[in-house]
C-alpha cells in the first residue's frame, strides 16, 4: 500500500537514537536506550505542539483546531467536552437558524454567580470552561456551562483546540501531516542534544 511523506513514532526514535550514536541509521533502539529516545521524542513533541515565537507568545498551530458542534437540551446547563479538549478558538456561533448574537466567554465562578443570583432560562448568552474532574488514565476532563439555562434545544457552532493523544504504537504517525514532519523531528533532536549532550546546539 502507498504510503505518505510522514513519519511514524519508531522513525521519531529511531532518529534520535542515531543522532545520539545508540543505533546506526534506520536502525530502532532496545531495552534502555529505546526508553530513553521515547522520552526524549514525547518531549519533543510537547515542544513542538506548544511552541512560543519570537515575541513570547504562545503560537497556534492550526492542524489542532477542530470543528465544534452541539445540541443544548432545555433545563441543561452543564455539558460534557471531548476528551482531547484544551480551549475554545474564538467565539461560539449559534446556528444561522437561531439568529441570536455569539455567546461571551465567562469565568466558571462568574457562572455560578448570574445562577445564584437569577436563575433564569432562554436562549444561552454566555459560557465557561472549566474541569470536571481528573482521570488518571484520561487526564483532565472539562465542562462547559451555560447562562441562561437553555428553554430548548440550541445548535452551537465554534472551534476547540485539541490535545493529541500520546504516540505509542511504532506506526502511529505524528500530528501536522507532511508540513510539520521536519520541524517535529528538529523538535525531537533539540530536546536529545539538550538534555543528553548538555548543550544549546544546531537542531535547537
Amino acid at each position: 500500500m502507498a504510503q505518505k511523506l510522514t513519519v511514524s513514532y519508531q522513525d521519531l526514535y529511531s532518529e534520535v537514537s542515531y543522532f545520539l550514536g545508540l543505533t546506526t541509521r534506520g536502525t530502532a533502539p532496545t531495552g534502555t536506550d529505546l526508553t530513553t529516545c521515547k522520552d526524549l521524542v514525547d518531549r519533543g513533541l510537547r515542544n513542538f505542539l506548544y511552541p512560543i515565537d519570537e515575541m513570547g507568545k504562545p503560537h497556534e498551530w492550526q492542524f489542532l483546531k477542530f470543528p465544534f458542534v452541539f445540541n443544548t437540551s432545555a433545563s441543561n446547563w452543564k455539558y460534557a467536552l471531548p476528551i482531547d479538549f484544551s480551549d475554545i478558538c474564538g467565539t461560539l456561533h449559534y446556528s444561522q437558524s437561531d439568529a441570536n448574537p455569539p455567546l461571551v466567554k465567562r469565568s466558571a465562578e462568574q457562572i455560578l454567580e448570574y445562577r445564584a443570583g437569577n436563575q433564569t432560562t432562554g436562549y444561552p448568552e454566555c459560557y465557561a470552561i472549566t474541569p470536571t474532574k481528573y482521570d488518571i488514565e484520561i487526564g483532565t476532563l472539562y465542562e462547559l456551562w451555560l447562562y441562561p439555562e437553555p428553554d430548548s434545544a440550541y445548535t452551537l457552532r465554534g472551534f476547540y483546540r485539541a490535545d493529541p493523544i500520546q504516540l505509542s504504537a511504532t506506526t502511529d504517525l505524528v500530528v501536522g501531516g507532511i508540513r510539520a514532519c521536519e520541524a517535529i523531528i528538529e523538535s525531537c533532536l533539540a530536546v536529545a542534544e539538550h538534555q543528553e549532550d548538555d548543550t544549546i546546539g544546531l537542531h535547537t
